[in-house]
């Protein structure tokens, strides 16, 4: 895939977006569509875990286990996101999973986690894409099922 030879629309800014009942609209009221996606596929597990690991994965501490790096290492989110903008993609939609954020107790958050989220969401930024962070309900934790 060329990527220099894909192009897409330029990214609607927060300020130029207007919601006029159903629908997104333009400074200049005109009809917007976002042409998104899901960013999350392995975001609902711990890093080195998936859905069918069993329930041993349920035992470990949360200081053992880790979401940073989920959906992918942050080396990689300029290759990624650059795919996605180059197959026309304008919006994203990236999951996160309240243990992720706050897992260990109530009040108590991963400063990590958090900045490796805001490292995505400025990635994705610098090549125009925008961002819709999702604590997602249904993957409250690994406890509740987690696999959306």
């Amino acid at each position: 895939l060329d990527e220099e030879k894909l192009s897409s629309p330029a990214e609607i800014t927060r300020d130029e977006l207007k919601i006029d009942g159903a629908d997104f609209k333009d400074k200049e009221g005109r009809l917007v569509f976002l042409r998104g996606i899901n960013l999350g596929g392995s975001s609902k597990m711990p890093v080195g875990w998936t859905t069918y690991d069993g329930p041993e994965q349920l035992t470990l501490p949360p200081a053992q286990l880790s979401f940073v790096g989920r959906p992918f290492d942050l080396r990689e989110a300029e290759t990624h996101l650059k795919r996605l903008r180059a197959a026309g993609f304008t919006f994203l939609r990236l999951i996160v999973t309240w243990e992720a954020i706050e897992p260990s107790e109530p009040g108590v958050y991963c400063e990590e986690y958090i900045a490796f989220i805001v490292g995505v969401v400025r990635a994705a930024g610098a090549l125009g894409l925008s961002v819709l962070v999702d604590p997602h309900q249904d993957v409250w934790s690994r406890y509740t099922g987690g696999s959306g």
